[in-house]
């Protein structure tokens, strides 16, 4: 094969494995959350304040999730290149906001051993809901993520398991799910995006969080 055509083919083969969705078996139990995305659990918090920590070094950045009210958990997962880089619906529901910061790009990991939320990087916050609950998924690019691509947008009815956007050559994905889920995950843990079940709910209820009765994308 002729060298060009052979890194040609090299290209293609590495765009389609860095876009690919494999098809994956979704948890029809409408009381589960699944994972948004592949790779391994590094941070699990409990957030009680409105305001979400975002680290660049040691400057401190604030986000205030729109459409989630604390108190709710935190799982933080972080993607290697070789792990998919499209996310997923955690439940089935109506996206209700979108937030969106530019950022500046940098690392996701901040420090040897400490693991900051999300930095000053490029990040997207989804919301989705339904009549039991509403989860957050937050995207963020990394030193070699350049951006992030949404495949929907406030208003869009979702399934579960849904693809709703990738990071390109992935990250970091932050996953807010209600205070009164049980996580069935631990940091360490390695979960697969649709497949692996994060958290399940007690009873179909709806916890105390903000109510919208319209659909916001916020920049």
């Amino acid at each position: 094969m002729h060298p060009l055509a052979l890194g040609a083919a090299g290209l293609l083969g590495g765009y389609l494995y860095f876009h690919r969705q494999p098809d994956r078996q979704i948890s029809p139990d409408p009381r589960t959350i699944v994972s948004p995305a592949d790779g391994k659990v590094i941070h699990i918090e409990r957030c009680t304040n409105s305001e979400l920590a975002f680290f660049k070094r040691d400057v401190l950045n604030v986000l205030t999730p729109l459409g989630i009210a604390p108190p709710y958990k935190v799982v933080v997962i972080e993607l290697t290149l070789t792990d998919v880089h499209v996310q997923r619906a955690p439940i089935a529901g109506h996206v209700l906001t979108q937030q969106y910061y530019p950022g500046q790009h940098a690392n996701a990991v901040f420090g040897a051993d400490t693991v900051h939320l999300a930095n000053s990087n490029e990040k997207l916050l989804t919301v989705i809901g339904n009549d039991q609950c509403r989860v957050g998924v937050v995207q963020v690019a990394g030193l070699l993520a350049r951006r992030i691509v949404p495949y929907v947008q406030p208003g869009d009815v979702l399934s579960k398991g849904q693809p709703l956007g990738m990071i390109t050559f992935g990250s970091q994905v932050v996953l807010l799910v209600p205070d009164v889920a049980m996580l069935k995950v631990a940091v360490g843990s390695r979960v697969v995006d649709g497949a692996s079940v994060v958290a399940t709910l007690p009873a179909p209820t709806l916890p105390a969080m903000a109510h919208f009765s319209t659909y916001h994308t916020y920049d």
